[in-house]
């Protein structure tokens, strides 16, 4: 079983929010213009890219943070 510790990974790596929030605004940023171009062949390849980052970027904290279960 595991659980999650967020404060095992800010032991780890203190400054791991800060970096968290820049990328998610830069993220955030990024698809708001890539959604907000016309409908043509590089805008789909560039929403693409957006959900190929954004899933992983979503899911890594709870991945880090991870950590086996006491018995």
């Amino acid at each position: 079983m595991m659980e999650l510790c967020v404060d095992c990974l800010k032991r780890e790596d203190p400054g791991w929010t800060r970096h968290y929030r820049k990328g998610s605004m830069a993220l955030a940023a990024y698809g708001a213009g890539v959604f907000l171009l016309p409908d043509i062949p590089v805008a789909h390849v560039l929403q693409g890219l957006f959900f190929l980052f954004a899933f992983p970027w979503i899911v890594w904290p709870l991945v880090a943070a991870s950590r086996p279960r006491k018995t």
